[in-house]
């Protein structure tokens, strides 16, 4: 399912059928965090010397505790630091500068991701198709949705209002085959 074609974070209608997003480039944000905070990371390096232009001084290396990327008002959007002074960690925050999401390496070297508030999150196969995602319905409730090599939904894993798990499974062209409680 190609991002932009089939929005997994819709849920379903009261059809039971799978709500489609109009086409366009509806991109999650999460599938966009880390290529842009490098993105605005490397723009920040050009700006501050690394990379300058013809006759300038160029850095090989820019070394710092913390480096923040403002807005324009002055307010920090994007935080590179590290934890206990060793483990890093990068940080994207909102316009209120609370924290959205959250990538950083435990105390034993293990990476984390933390998504807050509606978040979504999209595994994509080589040719750029969603096959796994994970969202928050509505309600707050975790959902879980599998795709094919096709795009087609196949598997949902939620849970209900009353914490109740259901699973449905859906045959190639996306009707629900199985339901269980």
């Amino acid at each position: 399912m190609r991002i932009g074609t089939f929005n997994p974070w819709l849920g379903r209608g009261p059809s039971g059928q799978a709500k489609q997003a109009p086409r366009g480039p509806a991109r999650p944000l999460v599938g966009r965090a880390v290529p842009l905070a490098l993105g605005v990371l490397s723009v920040a390096l050009v700006l501050s010397g690394c990379g300058g232009s013809k006759g300038e001084e160029t850095r090989s290396v820019v070394k710092t505790k913390r480096l923040e990327i403002v807005d324009d008002a002055g307010a920090a959007r994007v935080v590179m630091t590290t934890i206990d002074g060793a483990r890093p960690s990068l940080t994207l925050l909102d316009d209120k500068g609370n924290p959205r999401a959250w990538i950083f390496l435990s105390a034993n070297g293990a990476p984390n991701l933390v998504l807050v508030d509606n978040p979504r999150l999209a595994l994509l196969d080589g040719a750029g198709e969603i096959r796994s995602a994970q969202r928050l319905d509505e309600q707050g409730s975790p959902v879980f949705t599998q795709f094919d090599a096709t795009g087609g939904i196949r598997s949902m894993l939620r849970l209900g209002q009353d914490g109740t798990p259901l699973l449905e499974l859906y045959d190639a062209s996306g009707r629900p085959i199985w339901t269980g409680k």
